[in-house]
Formats: C-alpha cells, structure tokens, sequence
C-alpha cells in the first residue's frame, strides 16, 4: 500500500520517493513523480526555494516496486516550458553572444537528464 506524505527539505533523505512532479517558483520542472531523490536533487531542492516535497512512503507489509511510466506528451510539454522560462529569464541579456550559447547549453543538459531519467527506467 503506498502513502503520499508532505516532507519538509530537511527531513528529505537518499532513497525517498517523489510522490508528484515538483516545480521552481517560475514553473521550471525541478524532480518528476516517481523520481528516487539523491544527494544532488535533495541539493536542487534547497537551492529552488522549495518548502515541501510530497513524498510516496511504501507501506511496509505492502513493498513492492515502484514504476512510473514516462509519458512522452509530459516530457514534451516539460521541456517547452522549461525552454519558455529559460528564455524569459535570459531575454534581458539574450542578444549577447555568449548568453545565447550558454541557453542552448542548458536546454541541452536539461533534454540529457530526461533522456537519462528514460533510459534508466527502460532499464
């Protein structure tokens, strides 16, 4: 049986399991449902600003394991709004050179850890 629970950033430990999608203050996608937190993401929690994590605690007499599909049209929109809010941050500035390939930069390490994140669950 699994239980949904809202955790706050300094009760968040390695092994925990997201319970919903969680984003920034400007709607940038920060950690997926079903996503197992780590050192790093826990990291990228704090530095969001980020209060509260809701979390999925597996009942113990019911453990199993946890598989979330990665829905293709979510990820799509996901990045689009990524791309959106990274231009709308960097629009002040964009017509410099080096701040337009720091963009493209980003959006592609952004588009890696998705496609990593797939991978890993094909796995």
């Amino acid at each position: 049986m699994e239980n949904k629970v809202q955790k706050k950033l300094d009760e968040l430990q390695s092994g925990m399991v997201a319970g919903e999608y969680v984003y920034d203050d400007i709607g940038i996608l920060v950690c997926r449902q079903g996503e197992i937190l780590n050192e790093a993401l826990i990291s990228d929690l704090q530095n969001s600003n980020i209060e509260n994590v809701t979390i999925l605690e597996i009942i113990p007499d019911a453990e199993k394991e946890i598989a979330v599909e990665l829905d293709p049209d979510q990820i799509a929109k996901d990045l689009e709004r990524f791309d959106a809010a990274l231009d709308r941050s960097f629009s002040p500035v964009m017509h410099y050179e080096e701040i337009q390939r720091i963009a493209v930069v980003i959006k592609k390490i952004n588009r890696q850890r998705y496609d990593k994140l797939n991978q890993s669950q094909k796995d």
